[in-house]
Parts: C-alpha cells; sequence; structure tokens
C-alpha cells in the first residue's frame, strides 16, 4: 500500500514534509493546497503535483494529510481532514485554545482516523538514548529538570506573515510557537509537570503575544524544575535541557545528547555539531522530519500507533496552557512591570 499524502499550506515548513514523503518507501506526495494560488502553483510545480485553493478538493485524491497552515488554522483542517476518514499529521501546535483542542481529538474519535502531531524530536537517536538511561534508573531519582530556549527572531520575522505574534492565530509566542518542541521533550523524558509558577512579558518585539517567558514548576515524580523561552536573546542559543538525577546527570542540546555522567558509570561529553534554529526558524535538519514521517506511514500501513497521538499531543498543549495561566494569560506585556505575582497553577 503507498499511503498518498496532501500538504495543506506551502509556506517554509511544507518543503519539509515533501522532502520527507518523497524519500519514503511507501509513500507519494499526490496534491497540494494553499489560499494563495500562486504560492500553490509554485509549489504544485516544484512538486509536480495538482494544486487547489479548496482543502475540499484536496480530500478526495490523497489518504492522509500534512497540516502546514498557520497555528490558528491547525485544528480546524486537521478535524476536517479527520471527519473526512483522512489521517492527519499535524504541524505544531495542534490546537491554540482548549476548545479547538477538544474538538480535533472528539473529531479523531469520531472517525477513527489516525491523528499525530509533529514532534520530530523524540526521534532522534540521542533522545531516544536519553529516555532509555532515564527509564532504566542510570540516573536514579529524577531531581531537577532545566530547559533553557534563548532564541532570536528578527522583527522581519513577524513583520513577514500578519499571523505570527498575534493572538487570534499564534495563540502565543515564544512558548506556544518557538518553545512546545522544548516542552514537548520535557515532558517526554521527565514525566508530567505539577505546580507551577511563571511570568511573561513582551520585552521587544511590537507583537501582541509574549517574547519572554520563565516558570519553574514541580515534577510528578517529586523533583523540580525551570524554563525559560525567548525570542528576544540575541543573536539566539541552542536549546538545551539539562536533567540531573541522584545518580547521573545528562544534558541535551537540540536533538544530540553534549553531556553523560553516571556515577561508577559511562561518561560522555562532546560539542553540537548540527543544524539548530536558535536564529533562524528555517535552518532544521532534514532527518528529524524523515524519522517521523516514515514512522506515520507505517502506523498508517498496518493500524499501529504513532507519536505523539493526538491525546498525548493535548498534554503537552495543556502544559502550555497551564503555563500561561500561571503567568496571568496568553499575552500581558505588563505582567512583570506591574509587580503582581500571577497566580500557582496545580
Amino acid at each position: 500500500m503507498t499511503v498518498r499524502f496532501g500538504i495543506v499550506g506551502c509556506g517554509g515548513i511544507a518543503r519539509w514534509h515533501a522532502g520527507a514523503i518523497q524519500s519514503i518507501d511507501g509513500a507519494s506526495l499526490s496534491a497540494v493546497c494553499d489560499a494563495d494560488e500562486a504560492r500553490a502553483a509554485a509549489f504544485a510545480r516544484e512538486y509536480a503535483v495538482p494544486c487547489f485553493t479548496d482543502m475540499n478538493d484536496l480530500l478526495g485524491l490523497v489518504d492522509a494529510v500534512c497540516v502546514c497552515t498557520p497555528s490558528g488554522l491547525h485544528a480546524q483542517q486537521a478535524e476536517q481532514a479527520l471527519l473526512a476518514g483522512k489521517h492527519a499529521l499535524v504541524e505544531k501546535p495542534l490546537a491554540i485554545t482548549r476548545e479547538s483542542l477538544a474538538r480535533v481529538l472528539q473529531a479523531q474519535k469520531t472517525s477513527g482516523a489516525l491523528l499525530c502531531a509533529v514532534s520530530q524530536l523524540r526521534y532522534s537517536p540521542d533522545v531516544a538514548e536519553a529516555k532509555r538511561l532515564i527509564e532504566s534508573g542510570a540516573l536514579g531519582r529524577i531531581l531537577l529538570a532545566d530547559l533553557s530556549m534563548k532564541y532570536w527572531r528578527e522583527p522581519a520575522y513577524y513583520e513577514s506573515n500578519a499571523w505570527r505574534g498575534t493572538r487570534a492565530m499564534d495563540g502565543g509566542g515564544a512558548l506556544m510557537n518557538q518553545g512546545i518542541h522544548g516542552v514537548d521533550l520535557l515532558r517526554f523524558l521527565c514525566g508530567e509537570i505539577n505546580h507551577i509558577r511563571a511570568y511573561q512579558n513582551t520585552l521587544l518585539h511590537d507583537i501582541e503575544t509574549e517574547d519572554a517567558l520563565s516558570a519553574c514548576f514541580t515534577l510528578a515524580g517529586g523533583g523540580m524544575g525551570a524554563l525559560t523561552a525567548a525570542t528576544c536573546a540575541w543573536p539566539g542559543h541552542r536549546r538545551r535541557l539539562e536533567i540531573c538525577g541522584s545518580q547521573g546527570s545528562l544534558t541535551l542540546e537540540e536533538d544530540r545528547l553534549i553531556q553523560l555522567e553516571i556515577k561508577n558509570g559511562p561518561r560522555l561529553e562532546k560539542t553540537h555539531d548540527s543544524a539548530h534554529g536558535a536564529s533562524d526558524p528555517f535552518n532544521l535538519a532534514f532527518d528529524p522530519h524523515r524519522r517521523q514521517l516514515s514512522a506515520f506511514v507505517e502506523a498508517v500501513r498496518t493500524g499501529g500507533a504513532c507519536m505523539p497521538d493526538g491525546e498525548d499531543a493535548a498534554r503537552t498543549l495543556n502544559l502550555i496552557f497551564r503555563i500561561y495561566e500561571a503567568a496571568g494569560g496568553t499575552s500581558l506585556r505588563t505582567i512583570c512591570r506591574g509587580g503582581n505575582l500571577p497566580p500557582e497553577i496545580n
């Protein structure tokens, strides 16, 4: 069985999906769609497939849809694909509100089709090794987790697309749009998060949503941690996750394991040498998307599972919603300037 894919949204990230699909045995790119007719036509010429401006016209030609549109459209378009009986692989975030998230999860249950969110870091061999070490108990009890996502985005990044940095279409800023992969990785490796205290602000960019956010929290396993997400940290720094246990510690930069030290066990220290999006959101390696698309194709062909499924992706999103709630809303410019402490969210 060849899984026929359609791509909805022909912007920057769509090229990673198209390239991945074309590289996978048992997958084919069958059609593309974009509300911008000229952009759809140019993309379709490059990949020699039909193009449409109406998603309904694409659905009859495909088995699965990659949703690569602006964030505020993800849930609606995934729901539309699922209710048409099509499998859906959705770029982050799966939704930008609790209400739209609930609708897309219900659509998946109604249709029985596969719903998966793009969380390509989970498919990194080094991330898999980190998870194996943690689950085997090699690090002992996890005591501390520190996630740093101090990125830089030029003002032109927000100016180039009117939806970026808006409440209605982005849902959030540094955390929701740029930091969601790191938050998902934190959950994937360290488990669920309990009590949260958070602060946010718009320190530099002329946008509605935050360009800086920090939070501290407790882990369900009894440890504690902190995270920072920003798009105002020039010149931009690689995502870094440090996890410390009672018997050892490890550090991931982006999706690479760069430091490992276990009491009476292995030790590793190396530099990071792969592409990263610290200052350019499209400076991304190709292999992570290819690995996740390959797993998605296998799940469609066999009826198996593909991580993260809708429920798993929803847990990451609900954590992000809780962090925003702890910071006092989704985009309050004065949250840190006013001197009032935001509430703790359990």
